[in-house]
């Protein structure tokens, strides 16, 4: 009966394994089976009954698509496989995602080895990639697939709108995955009717009357109803903190910022459409804001408005200034978030949320107060909806201990070990026993030194 129940359980891939209670009593005689896999706290009145048997097993233990940092407009994706079995494996690596775009490659890899494979990726124009390990005779399916997400990666489109700024349009164009076009703020009402045209605008000292469709960056702007009211102008203000855990501060200082003149604008803590990215006390003095992020999946309601004009402080001359605008068009033509967790029970910070899989079928969600739950049974891209936008969620396998199923403490020293986070034991090496003759010699002259002898 007990093997029948066995045979019927599935391989757990989350949690963590825990010897469960025994009641202790003298008629009482426990035996535990197992492969020894799961280090497990074991009492010594338990006799432990190896069910270890040596299984072949390639998993893809890391996998990232991301765009180039010297061409935006590339992409690669890094695919890490492991061979666990306790023999070498020829591998099929397979790449697929959507209108029919697919990459393959046969890959001979060592009984332990890991080996990191990369692939480029530029031809797929966006949306989920799904990779996978083929081998023959492999007994553990769930670590053979992994997703990841390709986000749009063509040149951005941006239109600048402005009376005249060198220093904006010379970085604007210096930008690598740019396209730049340039209008003046009466030709705005005309290139209304191509705003499809364009990824983001950037208004400088001008901002239209009406929200824009696309993302929007804003220097210095007028007030508009659709802009938070930038009040009293004030001389020299003092940056006194920020965000730097917002995407816009990334690898941005504004210590060096000095501001001649900056409009400041009222904080309000119930104000949840806005994030301060810099402010001069608790109350007042907004310089940099930013609401309606693309990130949330809110279609044209993304603009970051800049309280001050590039002419009314050294901005523009900040080594950061770039980074700054590259962090902001990307903030601005992002998609939806995208969280990665493993497989198990996965919570996300909205409410009354509504979660469908890969295939677009509903997924079994629970509302708590302030998040929502779902099981991720199995690898995969789930697309969460709330009223806070958009968030997709990659749940996938891509832990080594996990694939290594031969790391048992039954098997023998053949046997392939993945690489883990926990540190080495200490082994002997030459340095060990060079350090111990020297310190040998040393007593050995401390010796001879206190009874008058020579060496």
């Amino acid at each position: 009966t007990a093997l029948a129940k066995l045979r019927g359980l599935a391989p757990g891939t989350s949690g963590v394994a825990r010897m469960p209670l025994v009641p202790a009593g003298e008629n009482i005689e426990a035996h535990l089976l197992t492969d020894g896999v799961a280090h497990l706290d074991v009492a010594p009145d338990i006799t432990d009954e190896s069910v270890f048997t040596p299984a072949d097993n390639v998993a893809i233990t890391a996998f990232d698509a991301k765009p180039s940092l010297h061409d935006p407009t590339r992409y690669q994706a890094l695919v890490q496989v492991f061979n666990a079995s306790v023999r070498p494996k020829q591998i099929r690596l397979a790449l697929t995602g959507e209108n029919g775009f697919a990459r393959e490659r046969d890959l001979n890899v060592a009984a332990g080895e890991t080996i990191n494979q990369t692939e480029d990726v530029t031809d797929y124009a966006g949306g989920v990639l799904r990779a996978e390990v083929r081998a023959q005779g492999d007994g553990f399916g769930l670590d053979d697939v992994a997703y990841g997400v390709v986000a749009p990666h063509r040149a951005k489109r941006i239109l600048l709108v402005t009376t005249g700024n060198r220093h904006l349009q010379s970085a604007l164009e210096r930008l690598p995955g740019v396209a730049l076009t340039v209008i003046k703020p009466t030709q705005y009402r005309a290139a209304l009717s191509h705003a499809a045209d364009y990824d983001a605008n950037i208004f400088d000292r001008f901002a239209p009357p009406e929200r824009p469709a696309q993302g929007a960056l804003l220097f210095r702007p007028p007030p508009v109803n659709w802009l938070p009211a930038f009040g009293r102008t004030t001389t020299n203000p003092v940056i006194t903190r920020w965000d730097p855990s917002h995407p816009l501060a990334v690898n941005v200082s504004w210590r060096g910022v000095h501001v001649q003149r900056a409009a400041l604008g009222k904080l309000s803590a119930n104000d949840t459409q806005t994030d301060v990215m810099l402010a001069s006390d608790s109350s007042e003095g907004v310089l940099v804001a930013a609401g309606g992020p693309a990130s949330r999946g809110i279609a044209g309601a993304s603009w970051i408005a800049v309280g001050f004009a590039l002419d009314d402080s050294n901005f523009a001359m900040q080594s950061a200034f770039p980074v700054f605008l590259g962090n902001a068009l990307g903030w601005l033509t992002g998609g939806a978030v995208t969280l990665n967790r493993g497989l198990g029970y996965v919570d996300v910070p909205y409410a009354n949320a509504k979660v469908t899989g890969v295939d677009g079928r509903p997924v079994t969600a629970v509302s708590v107060p302030g998040a929502t739950i779902f099981d991720a049974a199995r690898p995969g891209v789930f697309t969460v909806v709330s009223d806070a936008g958009t968030t997709r969620v990659v749940a996938n396998v891509i832990d080594p201990q996990v694939a290594d199923v031969n790391r048992s403490r039954f098997a023998g020293s053949s046997v392939a070990v993945a690489p883990t986070l926990h540190f080495a034991r200490l082994r002997f090496e030459p340095w060990i026993g060079l350090l111990a003759l020297a310190v040998a010699l040393l007593a050995f002259e401390w010796m001879a030194y206190t009874r008058r002898g020579t060496i």
